[in-house]
C-alpha cells in the first residue's frame, strides 16, 4: 500500500513539474517576455523553464536584461512552485515511508496530516507554504530597507522579493548579470541571502526537529 501511494505521488509530482515546465516554456517564449520584443526562442525558453521548476538556476540569457517584468515573473513562479513541489514531496514520502516516528514528531504532524490521505497532504502543503513565504517575506523586509537608498521602494522591494524567493528555494537566478558581487562585504545582504539558502536547503523536516529539540532556541542563547 505505501509503496502504490509512493509511486503514484512520484507519478503525479512528475506530471505536475511536466506541465509547469510546458506552461513556462510557452510563457517565457512569448514576445512579451523579452525585452527585445521577439521571442527568446521556444529552446532557450524551454532551459529557463526547466532551470526554473527544478531550482537549478543556470540561465543562458540575462534574467535582468533580456527577460522583461513578465518574464521574470514567470521565471519566479516557476521557482517558488519548483523548490515548493520538492519540499511537499520530501516530507509526504517520509510520511508514507514511516521515517517521522517518535512522539514530538506525531504531535507536530498529527494536526496538519491527520492520515495519509489527500486532504492531509494538501494541509501539509499549506504549513509548509504558510513557513516558506514567511520566511520570504521577512528577509524581502529586511533587503528592502537595505536597498531603498540606491534604488527607490518600488525597484528595492521588487529586487528584494526575487532574490529572496530565488535564495530560499536554491535558485541560482539574480537580477545582475554579476549576481551579487556588487555586495561583496555587505553584511546584511550576505547574511539574509546565505540564511535563506541554508534554511531552504535544510528543508522543512530540518527545521521542524530543531524547532521541537530546542536546538534553536539553544543556538539563539549561544549567539546572545
Amino acid at each position: 500500500m505505501e509503496k502504490t501511494f509512493t509511486l503514484i505521488l512520484r507519478s503525479g509530482l512528475l506530471s505536475v513539474f511536466l506541465v509547469l515546465i510546458l506552461i513556462g516554456t510557452i510563457l517565457l517564449s512569448l514576445p512579451q517576455a523579452s525585452t527585445s520584443g521577439e521571442s527568446i526562442g521556444i529552446m532557450d525558453a524551454m532551459f529557463m523553464s526547466v532551470s526554473a521548476v527544478c531550482v537549478v538556476g543556470l540561465a543562458i540569457v540575462s534574467v535582468g536584461h533580456d527577460l522583461t517584468t513578465f518574464g521574470q515573473g514567470v521565471l519566479l513562479v516557476l521557482v517558488q512552485l519548483g523548490g515548493l513541489g520538492f519540499m511537499v514531496f520530501g516530507v509526504s514520502v517520509a510520511i508514507i515511508l514511516g521515517k517521522i516516528t517518535g512522539l514530538k514528531y506525531r504531535e507536530f504532524m498529527q494536526p496538519t496530516t491527520r492520515s495519509l490521505s489527500g486532504r492531509g497532504l494538501l494541509r501539509l502543503a499549506g504549513v509548509i507554504l504558510c513557513v516558506a513565504l514567511s520566511l520570504e517575506a521577512i528577509s524581502t523586509v529586511i533587503l528592502t530597507i537595505r536597498l531603498v537608498g540606491e534604488l527607490g521602494l518600488s525597484d528595492a522591494l521588487y529586487t528584494a522579493l526575487f532574490h529572496s524567493i530565488a535564495a530560499f528555494n536554491n535558485a541560482g537566478f539574480s537580477l545582475n548579470d554579476q549576481s551579487l558581487e556588487g555586495f561583496i562585504g555587505d553584511p546584511v545582504v550576505n547574511i539574509t541571502i546565505s540564511a535563506l539558502f541554508i534554511i531552504g536547503g535544510l528543508g522543512f523536516m530540518v527545521l521542524v526537529d530543531l524547532y521541537k529539540t530546542g536546538a534553536l532556541r539553544s543556538l539563539a542563547y549561544i549567539l546572545k
